[in-house]
């Protein structure tokens, strides 16, 4: 096996691993674990870890990811037997999905789990890992006629499974903990349903890959790679990951928080830099906001923009927007392209079709706390936010090198 396909494999491994925002902050701790790095975490869906060079630091080297994912979230008092025998869980949507791509999949539980001991709140992460549910199409012979009509969460993308989910994840805290927790001492959740389908390398030559949630672990993958190995000497290197990009992170963990702008100046107080001299840090920073792009699709290249349509296994994507949906300007992309060139990687450049709207990302709603030059990248993929997406062999390894250098320079 050869260096990039044992890279993928360990990506795989982490986004099996990591199935909830949860899991995926517990991921990145393990990769961190031995690092001299200082770790910060808030809500234990977000995570901060930075390492200060040994001498004075010129200023901040940023990249920013997302741990989240589109997935069903487990309502209050989810389980219920309906008229015809069926056990279902009551769902409702995390962020914007490709709801159709979710059902008649093997799908599992995983999240966070609160519940009463001693007097005491104590939060348990859970995953059942095992499928459990299923979302069932509706049979053509009973459909006709009815192929263009949206689904409706509530009626169509229902999960049906056998009884007892409260009890199943109980024994697996009692599991987990090495504690007798009893059910009724549970007074909170924050469980998700996921597809639990393992990620594979598709093609004769293994070029592609497709797995759950590369959007955006992919990059939270990279970048905590990159973090790891590169000490930096003249920066201090950061890695923050965090929440509810999918939802528009207006939360207390999400990308538009305080959260970065905190451990920013906790640093600064650290150094006992004046408010002067933190400020002129700021400025001699830059920052990597890295959330997957769209790769031209092969059946609907008309979506994509004329001039500007990355491929997949070709480099990674430096984005642009007019309305600054993205971060990147003339001189930050110019920054990232002579990365790239001189250190042999690939690169591509992202639009949007003019006509057609796009999404947005992290980058700009960090820079409501934190004024620092950006530039928003990802690695190019298809069907972004499907239950299953699918990026090229090549982008992983192009995503690390350039985080790599990042650090290092």
């Amino acid at each position: 096996m050869n260096d990039m396909m044992k890279l993928n494999q360990e990506l795989l491994e982490f986004i099996k691993k990591s199935p909830t925002a949860y899991q995926a902050v517990d991921s990145v701790k393990k990769m961190l674990s031995g690092t001299d790095c200082h770790i910060t975490t808030r809500n234990g869906t977000s995570l901060i870890a930075y390492r200060i060079p040994q001498y004075r630091p010129k200023g901040f080297h940023i990249i920013c990811a997302h741990t989240d994912s589109p997935m069903f979230k487990i309502k209050e008092n989810a389980e219920s037997k309906d008229g015809n025998g069926y056990t279902k869980i009551n769902v409702e949507k995390y962020g914007g999905m490709i709801v159709n791509t979710w059902m008649d999949r093997p799908l599992s539980v995983a999240g966070r789990v609160v519940y009463e001991a001693d007097g005491e709140l104590v939060s348990v992460n859970v995953d059942l890992e095992e499928p459990m549910y299923i979302i069932p199409n509706l049979a053509i012979h009973m459909s006709r006629g009815s192929e263009d009509k949206p689904l409706s969460i509530q009626t169509d993308l229902q999960p049906i499974g056998d009884e007892g989910l409260l009890e199943t994840v109980t024994a697996k805290m009692c599991e987990i903990t090495g504690k007798n927790i009893q059910k009724e001492n549970i007074l909170g959740t924050d469980l998700y349903v996921y597809n639990c389908q393992e990620g594979v390398a598709v093609g004769g030559k293994q070029s592609l890959l497709c797995a759950p949630r590369l959007d955006d672990l992919q990059c939270v993958f990279a970048a905590a790679k990159a973090f790891v190995s590169q000490e930096g000497n003249d920066y201090v290197n950061i890695l923050a990951v965090f929440d509810n990009e999918e939802v528009g992170s207006l939360s207390r963990q999400g990308a538009a928080s305080d959260y970065l702008k905190n451990v920013l100046e906790e640093i600064a107080e650290e150094l006992e830099l004046s408010g002067k001299e933190y400020r002129c840090m700021l400025e001699n920073s830059i920052m990597i906001s890295a959330d997957n792009a769209h790769a031209v699709h092969p059946n609907h290249p008309q979506k994509a923009d004329p001039t500007n349509k990355p491929h997949m296994n070709e480099g990674i994507v430096i984005k642009y927007h007019g309305a600054q949906k993205y971060t990147t300007d003339a001189y930050t992309g110019a920054y990232i392209k002579k990365l790239c060139k001189d250190n042999g990687i690939q690169y591509q450049t992202y639009h949007n079709n003019s006509d057609v709207a796009g999404g947005s990302t992290l980058g700009n709603l960090v820079m409501a706390n934190v004024s620092i030059p950006a530039v928003d990248i990802g690695a190019p993929q298809l069907a972004m936010h499907s239950a299953f997406e699918t990026t090229g062999a090549l982008d992983t390894e192009n995503l690390c090198r350039l985080m790599k250098v990042f650090y290092k320079n």
